[in-house]
């Protein structure tokens, strides 16, 4: 699978999320889920820049309720571009 996340930093409500994936067998990306209208910045945390984080994340899953511990996430292929001329 690829996916693609194009995001617009804003201070203001007028950012954007928008998820796209490619799956296999797939020869274009399709887009899977948009989140508009929003403030992309934070304001209790201000910068001057965006940052990338992704991860697995699994809330409400332990050990005691019989989840696996261990979950294994490869990534390869990663590049941040900047589209602001797009």
């Amino acid at each position: 699978m690829a996916f693609r996340v194009d995001v617009r930093w804003t201070d203001d409500k007028t950012g954007y999320d928008k998820i796209s994936a490619r799956m296999p067998g797939e020869s274009d990306f399709a887009l899977r889920k948009t989140y508009e209208n929003v403030q992309t910045f934070h304001p209790r945390n201000p910068t001057n820049f965006g940052y990338i984080k992704w991860g697995l994340y699994r809330p409400g899953q332990s050990i005691e309720n019989g989840d696996v511990p261990t979950r294994v996430v490869q990534h390869d292929n990663i590049s941040i571009e900047d589209l602001a001329g797009e």
